[in-house]
């Protein structure tokens, strides 16, 4: 009995591990940087597309002092940047490519998958597709719209998957790409009445976190779960039932939010 009861808990033990690396694996996008001569936070943001403020988050820095040598935590490149997908029940790899704007080759290739079987529950990693023609050039989006961007996925969509984070960030870059929406992400964010957070001040009252910066990125990168949406939503927010939102084609659902076009 005891050699049994020892089992299950090594197993118990073991299973939590990988839920807990599961969970942590959008995070696992991160390499180190060793300082060098003439180096600053504002020049190793600018060569990984990054923000000071995230730098120091990242690395739990108090000043913009650092010194020769030194190891610091920074994003991989955006290339390599990828999020999580949970396989469900009537998914296969084409569909899966198919809504998150990649192949079934390069979903393979992160996965080191050698058929097609996939099955329900099961943890994918997207990657990124910077040869998408959708994708933003990065090095032209400047720091303080990579934070604003992430501070509007904070505000509008902290406690929802990383999935649906990386959905608001789309629907940024998506009215962006509009013809009907201004043209900048500074634009659009502050377009009267378009977002909450932006109207009631949340947007400001929290610095965002390692999982808003990092779905910023994968926005930026190409990644677009909603399938174009311009509109996002919660319906149980809702409470009028003839506002025109619900006139709007719902694309996708994820957490707690609908996505329109």
């Amino acid at each position: 009995m005891r050699k049994l009861t020892g089992k299950v808990v090594v197993g118990l033990v073991v299973i939590s591990l990988l839920i807990i690396c599961m969970g942590n694996l959008v995070e696992a996008a991160i390499t180190t940087y060793t300082v060098q001569p003439g180096d600053s936070l504002w020049k190793i943001g600018k060569k990984f597309n990054t923000s000071v403020s995230y730098l120091k988050q990242l690395n739990n820095l108090w000043s913009n002092t650092i010194y020769v040598g030194q190891k610091l935590k920074v994003p991989a490149t955006i290339a390599s940047v990828g999020w999580v997908y949970t396989v469900k029940w009537g998914d296969s790899l084409w569909k899966i490519a198919q809504k998150t704007g990649t192949s079934v080759d390069a979903i393979k290739k992160a996965n080191n998958l050698y058929s097609n079987n996939i099955w329900v529950g099961q943890k994918l990693t997207i990657p990124t597709n910077p040869t998408n023609s959708s994708t933003t050039n990065v090095s032209n989006i400047s720091q303080s719209d990579l934070d604003l961007l992430a501070r509007v996925i904070y505000a509008e969509a902290q406690g929802e998957p990383f999935e649906g984070q990386v959905a608001v960030g789309a629907v940024v870059l998506n009215r962006v790409k509009s013809p009907y929406f201004p043209n900048t992400i500074k634009g659009v964010v502050f377009q009267k009445y378009a977002f909450e957070s932006v109207s009631n001040g949340e947007i400001w009252r929290n610095q965002p976190n390692a999982t808003a910066y990092q779905a910023a990125r994968a926005a930026l990168s190409g990644q677009d779960p909603t399938g174009g949406a311009l509109y996002f939503f919660n319906p149980a927010k809702i409470n009028n039932p003839y506002s025109w939102i619900w006139t709007r084609k719902v694309t996708k659902i994820i957490g707690n939010h609908s996505f329109a076009i």
